[in-house]
């Protein structure tokens, strides 16, 4: 670990190449690069993005990024740099609290906050999973949660351990600092849900998308194997 307490020196898993992870602060300089890379590498690859077309509608992809910036406030995000500085890594956090509301929705008060009615039905999906989960009434001794929110890597740097490197990262050192009891995960895309059980986590809950209708109509008509929208929960010492 570096002298300053936001980062941490790491080499990938596979090719050994140099990276540096950073603990994003609020306000953190690197917000509208994170956004761009996203854009760029998570937007259009996210199964659940790409069923409904979210490309071709730009209203959408604004509103998707209000969504993501949400997770900022919260001081509990990490990215990985390369030696030059070029971001190749990202794992977006919320922390869920006990006696506050799972997901504090104050999206709609930015003004690029505009989804289209067919992706409305999406922005529900989630939250409310995590709703039904329950964790918890479950989990009583628990007061906070490390909730991931969006894991992403670059082209390039896939299949390198990346995504492992910053899980672990952050289930050891952010939800520390938040006192965080679990760990949890809904993950969209068949390869996330093999990186977060490689990482330990344990299924709790899975449906696949075919059975999300409206009037006989698949609502997610995702492409295999992205077959499943799964929950995952790591219980932390």
């Amino acid at each position: 670990m570096s002298n300053d307490k936001y980062l941490a020196h790491h080499t990938t898993l596979r090719t050994k190449r140099k990276l540096v992870l950073k603990w994003l602060n609020v306000n953190d300089a690197l917000e509208a690069k994170v956004l761009d890379f996203l854009r760029v590498n998570f937007h259009p690859n996210e199964p659940l993005n790409r069923s409904i077309d979210l490309m071709s509608f730009p209203q959408d992809v604004t509103t998707l990024d209000v969504l993501y910036k949400n997770c900022f406030p919260h001081g509990a995000s990490v990215v990985a740099l390369d030696e030059n500085g070029n971001l190749v890594g990202v794992l977006l956090n919320d922390i869920l609290k006990r006696n506050a509301d799972e997901h504090t929705e104050t999206e709609g008060e930015d003004p690029n906050w505009n989804p289209t009615p067919r992706y409305a039905k999406f922005l529900d999906l989630i939250p409310q999973i995590a709703k039904d989960m329950r964790l918890f009434e479950k989990y009583p001794k628990v007061d906070a949660i490390l909730d991931h929110a969006i894991l992403s890597v670059g082209d390039g740097w896939q299949g390198d351990g990346i995504s492992q490197i910053l899980v672990d990262y952050a289930n050891s050192v952010i939800a520390k600092k938040f006192n965080c009891g679990l760990s949890f995960v809904i993950c969209s895309s068949y390869f996330s849900a093999r990186v977060f059980e490689k990482c330990g986590y344990k299924e709790i809950w899975s449906k696949k998308f075919r059975d999300y209708q409206e009037n006989g109509n698949i609502l997610f008509p995702t492409e295999s194997p992205h077959d499943n929208i799964t929950c995952k929960l790591l219980e932390l010492n």
